[in-house]
């Protein structure tokens, strides 16, 4: 009974008739806790072998799918070569598929993939590895000397997206990618038989290894592994170095709890290598980088969305986002398919077109539609990602109920891992468009504050009075009663009466 009503306060949150605020979720959360904690999903594995054998036989929208995962969760260079080959259109029956941006992005990965590394115990593999390695850097420089500026910024984004959602390890290698001790960041291969015994091999590491001990090489033959090049030549680099970003990139890796992060973060602080300006004062700069971090972002709410295209290439097959799923993120998505009422859903199916025509009862043939539009089974029955996936696409496109069910969602912890700084976005953005829950939504997050959120009595107030003239009725009917009953004269403020209404009737701001 208790999980019942606590289910019912959260479909009339999200409906906007609650009078309780976010307040009513709590309890709703908690206890659907208890359901979603004994019904975790089973986390599906896919390895590159199937997603070659599946374009080989012709299935290439299932064979882009399972590419996509094995090169994103595994870190699988086979599956990453392969994206790159499909998206560069190295085949003309690949074209419907070409997106340049997207073939830079698997390319560069690729060329910076340390898992080649078990591949190197046999020179003909060597051989063969090597010559690949030549052609995707050759094809990887081609594309990107044609990008157009806007691409350029769209690809580093998408490389933030990917390392960043894989955790401690790919924010390591972010910080890496700034970090200017680190002027060579891929592979370098042992030379191959046509170079000879010593091309590239020794002499190479010698004249343009780094120097200092922040590498180790392993004798192969004539050739030292692992130097590291940059997988791209020139001045113009999707990732720029910055001390400064490669500063917040280690922290948010130690923040994750990688074991060595405090090592590369207190090499930056050594003077030798000290590039730009910033706090002299270890502890300063550390405090500096946390207050950053709190407040970091990925570029997108979900793999490319918000990119010209929003992920969609002319073949219509979505970019799909493989982020992998640890415990957290099971647990925040079991509650959402456990509290995210079915009418909500509906609405925003209906949003996106693949509701028109039907009626709540046709809800499964509307499922099938957008299962269908993301190249999925068409089961009729969403899955907990993809109950998300759908809050999250209405949120990008613009829909002011989904941009705060999500806020909300992300204050709350509901389908999403807990992020406030993100569930102040999307309320921010529905805010904006006049939604009066969004912005009593937000006095509350500005009361309570929270990592990355500060306290503002000033801005919560602003937001608490915008949310009664937008009408949203339990803090509407607060607010009258305030003006109402002015306080007595010893407490009444400095101001005259007018303050208060002009106050509720300027557009809320986060200033």
């Amino acid at each position: 009974m208790h999980l019942s009503r606590a289910r019912q306060k959260l479909v009339a949150l999200l409906h906007g008739t609650s009078r309780l605020g976010l307040i009513s979720l709590c309890l709703a959360v908690v206890l659907g806790g208890l359901m979603a904690v004994f019904q975790l999903p089973s986390t599906v594995r896919a390895d590159s072998y199937e997603g070659l054998q599946s374009y080989e036989q012709g299935r290439k929208d299932e064979a882009i799918h399972l590419l996509r995962r094995a090169a994103w969760q595994d870190n699988d260079i086979f599956a990453q070569l392969k994206l790159g080959d499909i998206y560069s259109a190295k085949s003309e029956s690949d074209k419907g598929y070409r997106d340049p941006v997207e073939a830079a992005v698997w390319l560069y990965v690729a060329l910076l993939n340390v898992n080649v590394g078990e591949n190197l115990y046999y020179r003909p593999v060597v051989d063969k590895l090597s010559t690949r390695f030549n052609d995707a850097q050759s094809k990887l420089q081609d594309i990107y000397n044609n990008l157009l500026q806007d691409e350029r910024i769209d690809l580093r984004n998408r490389i933030t997206y990917i390392e960043a959602c894989r955790g401690p390890d790919g924010l390591i290698l972010l910080g890496q990618l700034h970090d200017r001790r680190f002027e060579r960041t891929s592979i370098y291969l042992p030379p191959t038989e046509e170079q000879g015994p010593t091309g590239g091999g020794e002499d190479y590491w010698s004249q343009n290894g780094p120097s200092g001990s922040y590498y180790s090489s392993t004798p192969y033959g004539s050739g030292t592994l692992p130097s590291f090049r940059s997988p791209l030549y020139g001045e113009t680099q999707p990732i720029e170095k910055s001390d400064l970003e490669a500063r917040l990139f280690y922290k948010l890796a130690e923040i994750e709890g990688y074991p060595y992060a405090k090592e590369y973060l207190e090499g930056l602080a050594d003077s030798a290598y000290s590039y730009t300006a910033g706090p002299a004062d270890p502890k300063q700069a550390d405090l500096q980088a946390r207050a950053k971090a709190d407040r970091w972002l990925s570029p997108f709410e979900f793999y490319a969305a918000e990119t010209r295209y929003r992920g969609e290439l002319p073949s219509g097959l979505v970019l799909s986002d493989e982020c992998p799923v640890n415990n957290a993120r099971e647990k925040a998505l079991m509650m959402g398919r456990q509290l995210i009422p079915p009418p909500i859903l509906f609405e925003m199916l209906d949003f996106l077109g693949f509701a028109r025509g039907f009626g709540p009862r046709d809800m499964p043939r509307a499922i099938s539609k957008y299962q269908d539009f993301l190249g999925e089974p068409q089961t009729g029955e969403l899955t907990p990602i993809q109950i998300v996936r759908l809050l999250q696409i209405a949120a990008v496109r613009g829909h002011k109920k989904a941009q705060r069910c999500l806020g909300i969602m992300y204050v709350k912890g509901v389908g999403v891992v807990r992020n406030l700084v993100r569930a102040e976005k999307w309320l921010l953005a529905a805010a904006e468009q006049g939604d009066g829950e969004a912005m009593y939504a937000l006095s509350e997050l500005y009361s309570l504050g929270g990592r990355g959120i500060e306290k503002a009595e000033d801005k919560a107030n602003r937001y608490r009075q915008g949310s009664a003239v937008a009408g949203f009725a339990p803090v509407r009917s607060e607010f009258l009663r305030l003006l109402e009953n002015p306080p007595p004269p010893d407490q009444a403020p400095h101001q005259p009466r007018r303050h208060y209404r002009h106050a509720a009737d300027e557009p809320a701001s986060d200033e």
